[in-house]
């Protein structure tokens, strides 16, 4: 999958990571994420942006990346209960 380059300036910092398997089966993941100095930073995957607080500063307005994290985390423990609730 080829995608546009991101901007990058003293004013913004952006990142793209992508990943597959060696042998190009299975699951795969992709995002994009920018971050503007003392505001707001998004991140992309596949078709949802989140917005959280990339500042030095601790906000309340969006979560910060740790909220995001046990987020995450919880959605895998949520998946696989899903996922495996089936076998018991």
């Amino acid at each position: 999958m080829t995608r546009p380059a991101l901007p990058s300036t003293a004013a913004t910092r952006a990142t793209r990571g992508e990943g597959r398997p060696s042998d190009g089966a299975g699951m795969w993941y992709a995002f994009d994420a920018e971050n503007a100095p003392g505001g707001p930073a998004t991140i992309s995957a596949r078709d949802s942006t989140i917005t959280f607080d990339g500042s030095a500063a601790t906000g309340e307005l969006y979560p910060r990346p740790a909220d995001l994290l046990a987020a995450a985390l919880a959605a895998c423990i949520l998946k696989n209960v899903e996922r495996f609730s089936r076998l018991l």
